[in-house]
């Protein structure tokens, strides 16, 4: 039997669209600095994606691999698909159930000086035994030491105090992919971790779909997000005259600004400025705290306005629809406006970039609202 792989460590892992969104918090301040916020915001969100992990390499490879029949295994990395049965079983530590492999978690509930609450894991504990995985031509022994569970189903949680532990499990009779390297040694053929590519690991089929359709959806959402930050970037730029009911936009110095940003010759341009009628907004071009308390609160009214009305059957789609562009931007929104608070920047000009963020994610919903649904549908399914 195995011994068990156990770390402990004071932090949540951060699953990949967490990172994504922390990431976006240090590519807000670079919106001001236009001169070098491309560049930036493109490295920031490259690293972010191809940030190295198991997940992701478990991703990389099985999207690389064709899938191999275990009659007609060959030497080397494969990537194999079928059930999986146990020959030795292990009693799970939380629900005392039969499995091939599990992961054990306890996370603690702490309280800051401000008496807000987070959870910190202070236990991960993973096991897995030897198993046979067999499709239609075969079967063929797997090495439980060194092997990955991926995306496992929460298959139990317990809440005692402060404490709340959940159970992953991975149960005989589930068809899975497994990728790692296969070895042939005394007529006898078995799968093992590959320790030169570091990649040994096995996932539901159904779970493993649901996170590629999920990879597909960051993937989309980096571009909309490099067009976001470089319309709020000009937009920061454009000189912004405020009136008691009218803004006016000049655009006609905005290629001169950038000229001198970029050290370019100068090329003169005629002058084009845009005036918009408008509520009178010089109580928020004087105190820019407004911007923010709208970007704050008005995502958070519209999501409990759209989400009453998600019970009405005609209205069911386009209320989540709704909902999902001010959840989507709730969180880029406040993190942009606080910063801009904390620059100094006009208010009225912290709302307009509020805007472009919320127009940004509509567009994204809209263009995405049947491959988001559908996601969505899967995770609840799932979970």
């Amino acid at each position: 039997m195995n011994t068990p792989q156990v770390k402990e460590t004071g932090r949540l892992r951060t699953l990949r669209w967490k990172r994504i969104a922390i990431s976006s918090l240090f590519i807000i301040p670079f919106f001001i600095l236009f001169k070098f916020g491309a560049v930036l915001i493109l490295s920031v969100i490259a690293i972010s994606l191809l940030r190295p992990s198991g997940q992701n390499r478990f991703l990389k490879y099985n999207n690389k691999l064709p899938t191999s029949s275990v009659g007609s295994l060959k030497s080397g990395i494969v990537k194999l698909e079928g059930i999986v049965t146990g020959q030795t079983l292990l009693r799970a530590p939380l629900s005392n159930k039969p499995c091939i492999g599990y992961e054990y978690t306890a996370y603690e509930e702490r309280r800051n000086y401000d008496n807000e609450s987070h959870f910190c894991q202070i236990h991960q504990e993973q096991r897995c035994n030897e198993f046979i995985l067999q499709d239609a031509t075969g079967k063929v022994t797997v090495e439980g030491e060194g092997l990955d569970l991926q995306w496992l189903r929460a298959s139990k949680k317990k809440r005692a105090g402060d404490e709340i532990k959940c159970e992953y499990r991975l149960e005989p009779g589930e068809r899975c992919v497994l990728i790692g390297l296969a070895v042939r040694q005394n007529e006898r053929v078995y799968i093992t971790r590959d320790s030169k590519r570091r990649i040994f690991g096995i996932a539901p089929v159904s779970n493993l779909i649901r996170r590629e359709h999920l990879e597909v959806m960051l993937g989309r959402a980096g571009y909309y997000l490099v067009g976001m930050a470089l319309a709020v970037s000009l937009m920061l730029l454009v000189p912004l005259e405020v009136t008691h009911h009218q803004l006016i936009l000049d655009f006609g110095q905005l290629p001169q600004r950038l000229n001198a940003l970029w050290m370019l010759p100068y090329i003169p341009t005629e002058g084009f400025r845009c005036a918009i009628q408008s509520m009178d907004l010089t109580f928020m071009s004087q105190e820019s705290g407004y911007a923010v308390l709208l970007a704050a609160v008005g995502p958070l009214v519209a999501i409990l306005f759209f989400g009453t009305t998600l019970r009405v059957p005609l209205l069911k789609s386009l209320s989540a629809a709704f909902a999902g562009v001010f959840a989507l931007a709730w969180f880029p929104g406040i993190a942009m406006s606080v910063v801009m608070m904390l620059c100094e920047i006009n208010g009225v000009k912290i709302l307009l970039c509020w805007v472009i963020v919320l127009i940004s994610v509509a567009i994204f919903v809209v263009a995405n609202f049947g491959p988001l649904a559908r996601l969505v549908t899967q995770y609840n399914q799932n979970d």
